[in-house]
């Protein structure tokens, strides 16, 4: 992802719109960039004040909330990979235990008669 491509989903990324892979792609951009980094967090800073202003909410250290934003979506980025290597991973063992049974099933069918 370019930078270009990055600012046209900043507001996708503040209105949590982004699939799965393009909030990865998003947040590996956010990593290398720091102008990137500072351009989401000046629409995040303003976006989150708005809205808290809005609802008279009394916290305002929104440079910390801006960083927990972040830390969020890479830990839910991270606990997607995991849980599509985890489905991989039970995938495959269920078709083996249905090859075994099958194989099982077929031995003792042809043995026992």
């Amino acid at each position: 992802m370019d930078c270009i491509e990055f600012n046209g989903k900043i507001n996708a990324y503040l209105k949590d719109e982004l699939t799965d892979e393009e909030l990865n792609e998003f947040l590996l951009h956010l990593r290398s960039c720091p102008k990137c980094n500072e351009e989401l967090e000046i629409n995040y800073i303003v976006s989150e004040g708005i809205e808290r202003l809005d609802r008279k909410k009394a916290d305002y250290n929104l440079s910390a909330a801006y960083e927990k934003a972040k830390d969020d979506s890479r830990r839910y980025i991270a606990g997607r990979k995991s849980m599509i290597r985890l489905s991989y991973v039970v995938g495959t063992v269920m078709f083996w235990m249905l090859g075994i049974t099958v194989f099982v099933f077929f031995r003792i069918l042809i043995l026992g008669s």
